[in-house]
């Protein structure tokens, strides 16, 4: 009998692995910051309070699908090809920088630091690897629309900036698309910005436009907000829905952010008596909560 080695290497991929303690610091990959969108809906971006609150506190996540932890190893095996290609430049000043905020309770860690040719200055690297075309048109853009980086990358590597902001003269976000190669950069900056009562504040910044919507004090007031609940053993709410309710998905579809092909899958309009049909299983939510490992716990 042939040896079965798609399956053997899938276990291996998913494999229970042995654990330390629990770590209840919080990571720059879960920030987030609320914001209000075009439509004056809230909205939430980046990571969700309620699942870094399950995470902190101990509570067991559903293991990674072979999908997922196949995702996460091509990612590592992309940034560890192109941090071999910038130490062969000569440009790289080091990889894996470990931090810590005693403040926020925040600790992580550089992908890397490179030294900028032109101006003798060292610079921080996020490195992120995406495939498919849809993906490709939303980081790199087309003819039609401009491209721009993934809102929770980009919150996560503003927490570096910010981190970093009297020590790295920028950050770039470096991605590549694994299917074709196709890379493409974007500048990050926190810039300080003075309120009209005299506060001081940080703005993003990305390719030299200052972005409006939210400050950095946002996003560590989220952390702030986490600590909160972790102390007073308040689960937080939910910052996303698993499904949408029927008067969610119109209102969305209305709007423009959920897709003809999306909206006519879930919701069925017979031709011949113009009645309709829900289909439960085409239910539209957040993506947030589809991908969670906590998704089970959560909505049980």
């Amino acid at each position: 009998m042939t040896f079965n080695l798609v399956k053997a290497t899938e276990d291996f991929l998913c494999r229970k692995r042995f654990r330390g303690h629990g770590d209840c610091h919080f990571y720059p990959s879960e920030a987030s910051v609320v914001c209000t969108d075009k439509f004056g809906d809230r909205i939430v971006e980046g990571g969700c309070l309620r699942a870094s609150y399950f995470r902190c506190t101990g509570q067991e996540a559903r293991p990674h699908s072979v999908r997922t932890q196949s995702i996460f190893e091509l990612g590592k095996h992309v940034e560890d090809m192109l941090v071999n290609n910038w130490k062969q430049m000569g440009i790289l000043v080091d990889r894996g920088i470990r931090f810590q905020n005693n403040e926020f309770n925040i600790s992580g860690e550089l992908d890397a630091v490179l030294m900028d040719p032109e101006t003798g200055k060292p610079f921080g690297v996020e490195c992120k690897s995406l495939y498919g075309y849809h993906a490709g048109v939303e980081v790199f853009g087309n003819k039609s629309t401009p491209g721009s980086p993934k809102m929770n990358q980009l919150l996560q590597t503003l927490v570096y900036a910010y981190e970093f902001k009297d020590r790295l003269d920028y950050f770039l976000m470096f991605y590549e698309e694994r299917g074709d190669g196709t890379k493409g950069q974007f500048e990050v900056k926190v810039v300080p910005d003075e309120l009209e009562d005299g506060t001081l504040v940080y703005r993003p910044m990305v390719d030299r436009n200052v972005m409006m919507e939210f400050t950095i004090e946002d996003i560590y007031a989220r952390y702030k907000e986490l600590m909160k609940c972790i102390l007073d053993g308040k689960v937080p709410d939910r910052d996303f829905e698993l499904f949408y309710t029927n008067d969610r998905v119109e209102k969305d579809y209305a709007n423009g952010k959920i897709s003809k092909s999306k909206y006519e899958k879930f919701k069925r309009v017979s031709k011949r008596d113009g009645s309709v049909r829900y289909v439960d299983s085409e239910r539209p939510g957040d993506w947030a909560c589809s991908y969670c490992n906590f998704k089970d716990y959560c909505w049980k």
